[in-house]
């Protein structure tokens, strides 16, 4: 191979390289994501009662995060209760009785991102419900999901 053409391929080469990691380091660094852990049990009473703790990704309390609690009737949403997570990420709400569909959402916006995210449970008088948050960034590379940190 002469030299001009084996100097145009490397050039190519070297700035196909510099361009693929160009993407790598300016990427997607991953999608905010909000995973939940439910559990129940009964209590005395005929009150409900909603609780929780929100963590980031260490397991590290998040404090001020939005936490609603509503119901969706008919297409329309219907506030409950909504409230912030104390410094030691914990929350709670107490419903009246009812045996109804709720819908409990975490959002907060922590180090530049912003979470947000629902699950729904079916909630009855009489019990507690432990509905804890764990917010996750979902690593990437090349704007494909790899794994949580």
């Amino acid at each position: 191979m002469d030299r001009p053409a084996r100097n145009t391929l490397l050039t190519t080469a070297s700035l196909m390289i510099i361009a693929v990691i160009a993407l790598f380091v300016t990427g997607s660094a991953g999608s905010a994501a909000v995973s939940f852990n439910l559990s129940s049990y009964s209590i005395q009473g005929h009150d409900i009662v909603v609780y929780g703790s929100v963590t980031d990704g260490a397991h590290n309390a998040v404090g001020s995060a939005q936490v609603e609690v509503y119901r969706v009737v008919r297409g329309d949403v219907r506030m409950l209760q909504q409230v912030r997570t104390r410094p030691d990420g914990r929350y709670r709400v107490v419903l009246g009785p009812h045996r109804v569909m709720v819908h409990v959402k975490v959002s907060r916006e922590l180090h530049g991102t912003h979470y947000q995210g629902a699950t729904r449970i079916r909630v009855r008088h009489g019990r507690a419900y432990d509905v804890s948050a764990e917010l996750l960034r979902r690593g990437s590379v090349f704007f494909l999901p790899l794994f949580n940190y």
